[in-house]
């Protein structure tokens, strides 16, 4: 289980592999998952006030060096999921920012995994 940007995700794969080789063991057979925290919302309007009001270190310019949240709209974050699953990644932690409140996770749920079964 990884977390970070997609860049520093494919470092270390690359690592894992090289010792995989070493090893001798597939690296085929390594189930990658990856951590994320998400906010979602319907539209870009409606994300961009709440981050504003709540979330601010969620804001493109305020994320953190190495974190990538799956922040945006269920089609924004169905495009950054897909980067992870071209990669290898079979499974994805999500922790929804904006808990006990359901919205994220019920869009995710309804209009992001589907995609990805």
């Amino acid at each position: 289980n990884f977390w970070g940007p997609p860049e520093v995700m494919q470092h270390k794969l690359d690592v894992l592999e090289r010792h995989c080789e070493g090893y001798g063991r597939p690296f085929g057979e390594i189930e990658r998952s990856w951590f994320a925290r998400c906010l979602l919302r319907e539209d870009e309007a409606e994300l961009d006030a709440l981050l504003d009001e709540h979330f601010p270190r969620f804001k493109p310019e305020n994320v953190a060096e190495g974190e990538f949240p799956l922040v945006g709209t269920p089609e924004q974050v169905r495009e950054r999921l897909a980067t992870f699953v071209e990669m290898g990644f079979g499974e994805v932690v999500v922790e929804f920012v904006d808990f006990p409140e359901t919205t994220s996770a019920e869009l995710f749920a309804e209009e992001v995994a589907p995609a990805f079964r």
